[in-house]
C-alpha cells in the first residue's frame, strides 16, 4: 500500500523533471503583432516589371484566412511568359512562443479551389523550410510555386467570374515551436490566391 505522502512526492518529482512543452504558439506578422497573420507577396515579374498579385499585409486577414488578389489580364500573362509559366509566392512571419528553444516553418495542404480551364499544372513548395523564429525579412524558406499549363497560344490563366465564383488556389502555412519536452504547433493559416 502506497502512503498518500509518497504519492504527493512522486507527482511533484514528475512535474519538476518532465518540464513543459512550448505554450502560446502563434504565427504573427511581426514580433509585436497581436493577431494570427503574416505577409505574402508574388516575387516574379514580367519583362517590364509587371506584377499582377496584390500582396497581403497584416491587416487583411479574417481570423486565420486571407485572400490574395490575382489581377486577371495582361500583367498576369506577362509574368507567366517571362517565368516559364510560374507564379511564386513568398511568405514572411514570426513564430511567437513561450518556452521554445527551436522553431520550424512549413507550407502545404495545396488545393485547386476552382480551375475552370485547367490552367494550373501543379502547386508545390520549393526551397527549404526556415528554422528562424523571426522570418519577417528573410521569408519562411518555402516558396509556393504555382505552375501553369501552356494552351498553345500561351499559358492558360485562372479565370475571374466564371458563373458565380472566381478561379482560385489555396494553401496553408504551419509553424512549430520545440523544446526538450516536445513540440507545439501554431494554429495554421490559409492563403487563397483568387483571380479577379
Amino acid at each position: 500500500m502506497i502512503m498518500p505522502a509518497v504519492i504527493g512526492t512522486i507527482a511533484q518529482e514528475g512535474q519538476a523533471g518532465g518540464g513543459a512543452v512550448p505554450t502560446s504558439v502563434f504565427i504573427r506578422a511581426t514580433s509585436s503583432s497581436a493577431n494570427s497573420t503574416l505577409s505574402a507577396e508574388q516575387t516574379l515579374t514580367g519583362s517590364g516589371g509587371e506584377n499582377p498579385v496584390d500582396e497581403i499585409t497584416a491587416g487583411e486577414w479574417s481570423s486565420r484566412e486571407a485572400t490574395m488578389t490575382l489581377n486577371y489580364g495582361g500583367e498576369y500573362t506577362a509574368v507567366l511568359n517571362n517565368n516559364s509559366g510560374r507564379l511564386d509566392i513568398e511568405m514572411y512571419g514570426y513564430i511567437e512562443a513561450t518556452g521554445a528553444t527551436s522553431y520550424e516553418w512549413d507550407t502545404g495542404s495545396f488545393v485547386e479551389v476552382q480551375d475552370t480551364y485547367n490552367a494550373v499544372s501543379s502547386i508545390s513548395a520549393i526551397g527549404t523550410a526556415s528554422t528562424n523564429q523571426d522570418a519577417t525579412s528573410s521569408g519562411i524558406g518555402e516558396t509556393v510555386r504555382i505552375q501553369h499549363n501552356s494552351g498553345g497560344r500561351g499559358y492558360l490563366l485562372l479565370q475571374p467570374y466564371i458563373e458565380t465564383d472566381n478561379d482560385a488556389v489555396a494553401w496553408k502555412i504551419f509553424a512549430d515551436a520545440t523544446n526538450a519536452s516536445g513540440t507545439t504547433s501554431a494554429p495554421s493559416l490559409q492563403i487563397t490566391l483568387e483571380s479577379q
